[in-house]
């Protein structure tokens, strides 16, 4: 091959050394390209930095309070065991009926509201005492209550309220801890309770 001919060859390859040398230089070492995959670090259970394992809707502030605040109310959800015994959801476990609870309250911030600590998810604007004897119960999380308290009488879901053996109890001791020691973390924004008392 003559001289001539391998010129175009040396050039190419330089040009290609040229450009990984360029490539490792704007990489920084360790880590990917842009465009690359890239993984967080796994955490622990407990939290990367020792902090409360993070949960769906409940933000830093509000976990690290909890945990502080309310550590029994927190596990209510795991200890609340055997499934639904009657109501709508019947035969489902009562811990992923008391987490439907958790979730829908966090999701349409209904509790604490004015009125005490979560009566407005069950009963939506209506006064708690026409909810219960007339059955005019239309709160944002009626249904996943109902099914966590195991039934659809507004009486029998008013007695439940706080019986931590039914999901519903179990659920809405942490919010009502929540609501009392740590609301500015996990209710920013809401209004002490002060018209009325919770179911």
């Amino acid at each position: 091959m003559s001289s001539n001919a391998r010129t175009p060859l040396i050039v190419a390859l330089l040009l290609a050394i040229l450009g990984l040398g360029i490539w490792l230089m704007a990489t920084p070492s360790g880590k990917p390209p842009d465009g690359a995959a890239s993984f967080p670090p796994a955490a622990s259970a407990s939290g990367a930095t020792g902090q409360p394992a993070s949960e769906r809707g409940v933000s830093p502030s509000c976990a690290e309070c909890e945990a502080k605040f309310c550590s029994a109310e927190r596990g209510g959800c795991r200890e609340s065991v055997g499934l639904a015994a009657d109501g709508p959801r019947k035969g489902t476990a009562r811990s992923a009926l008391c987490e439907e609870v958790l979730a829908c309250v966090r999701k349409t911030g209904c509790a604490p509201g004015a009125r005490g600590v979560g009566n407005e998810c069950y009963c939506g604007k209506d006064d708690v005492q026409k909810c219960i004897t007339e059955a005019t119960a239309d709160g944002p999380c009626k249904e996943v209550i109902e099914a966590a308290a195991e039934s659809t009488s507004p009486m029998t879901v008013g007695q439940r309220w706080g019986k931590a053996e039914f999901a519903l109890g179990a659920a809405f001791r942490r919010v009502r801890c929540a609501g009392d020691r740590c609301r500015a973390e996990c209710f920013p924004g809401v209004l002490a309770p002060g018209h009325g008392q919770p179911m």
